[in-house]
């Protein structure tokens, strides 16, 4: 609001416009409760980034009716010449925010699912705000005198600094103005360098890289543990006071908190350690960058397979690449997995490649020994 200020030099044009935040979410919180959506991270999200554009319709509007004031009309008219000299403006770009969003409503499968709520909620806002500033903000301009409109007003220290900006702002708009008229001037230099760069940035696509969801820096690490079969509850202790050891030797360890036998991670041969990492303040690394270093610690470690992984709320401890195989019998997807599995280990850069049909097969064997003997065990270290 102190940017919205700045720029319309008037505190009466700020409350104007800034009524629209307020009105627009609520009013889009009432949308969401009918459709039957929550106050979810795609929600959330949606209204975040409407915020900004909530307030643009209502400054724009606001801005034409103080101009038409300083022409000398009353506010009355102003208000009307102002909404309807800028109103096919403001509605074909609320218009084309609602084009851009509303469709990703209707995309299917898993993203379409993502999306859905997230779509319906920014178009809901830009249209609230939209019919606010032809309503509220006309009206209020209409009844609420603005005499810091004109440009003669009598203005204290902070209005004479704005206004001081105000004409270094009209200098930067007529140098702009300059910019415009060469565009114009050089159509085909204008269209070859709009091309060049879109070319240019299409080449940076690769540089950049693609995912589904950034891995979060939450500070905290999985690693998971399984021993040979048959192993103790003693000796798979033993195992996992050696690598809470290991672990203490990174600085940017806070704590580990290690269990046996439960969960998931069902049998004596089984643990997992859950790793808390120090306030990112507090170290160099991200999370994703402390596993290489953990990996490779660990791997001295004789006796166990290991497994490390960043914990996410989002997905859970599970690996970034999964690959889902279906066939004709369990010797049939035996085979396909050693294929998959040895392809993928001659990728460099590939780790901990399993694959999960081993670990079905000891459920079956192991799973009701673990009903009749539910023994496990967990420690906490700081």
């Amino acid at each position: 609001m102190l940017i919205v200020f700045i720029f319309l030099n008037s505190w009466r044009s700020t409350v104007i416009t800034g009524l629209t935040l307020p009105i627009s979410v609520i009013g889009t919180f009432a949308a969401i409760y009918a459709l039957g959506f929550t106050l979810n991270i795609m929600t959330l999200m949606a209204l975040s980034l409407s915020i900004g554009i909530l307030i643009d319709d209502a400054i724009v509007v606001r801005e034409n009716i103080t101009r038409h004031l300083q022409m000398g009309k009353d506010p009355v008219r102003a208000a009307l010449d102002g909404t309807n000299e800028i109103g096919l403006a403001v509605l074909s770009t609320t218009l084309c925010i609602v084009a851009v969003f509303l469709p990703v409503a209707f995309m299917g499968g898993l993203i379409g699912r993502f999306f859905l709520q997230f779509g319906v909620t920014v178009a809901v806002a830009v249209v609230i705000s939209l019919f606010v500033s032809f309503t509220l903000d006309p009206m209020l301009s209409s009844i609420w005198c603005d005499p810091e409109s004109q440009k003669t007003a009598k203005r204290g220290f902070f209005g004479q600094l704005i206004e001081r900006f105000d004409q270094w702002f009209e200098g930067l708009a007529s140098r702009y103005r300059s910019v415009i008229y060469f565009t114009f001037g050089y159509r085909k230099t204008t269209i070859a360098i709009v091309l060049g760069m879109f070319v240019v940035s299409l080449l940076l696509v690769p540089r950049i890289g693609t995912e589904f969801l950034p891995p979060p820096d939450q500070g905290e690490v999985s690693i998971s543990l399984e021993a040979n079969e048959g192993a103790s509850l003693d000796y798979m202790a033993a195992k996992v006071g050696q690598i809470e050891r290991a672990l203490r030797e990174f600085s940017y360890v806070s704590s580990t908190y290690s269990t046996i036998n439960s969960g998931e991670m069902r049998g004596f041969n089984k643990a997992l350690v859950a790793v808390q990492l120090v306030h990112s303040s507090q170290r160099r690394l991200k999370t994703a960058e402390t596993l290489g270093p953990i990996r490779r610690r660990l791997s001295r470690i004789a006796g166990l397979e290991i497994s490390v992984g960043q914990r996410s709320e989002v997905v859970g401890s599970i690996k970034p690449l999964q690959l889902s195989i279906l066939g004709d019998g369990d010797e049939e997807l035996r085979r396909i997995s050693d294929h998959i599995t040895s392809v993928l280990a001659a990728i460099p850069g590939a780790t901990e490649i399993e694959s999960s049909i081993e670990s079905y097969d000891q459920r079956w064997l192991f799973g009701y020994a673990a009903r009749r003997r539910p023994i496990s065990a967990c420690r906490s270290q700081r």
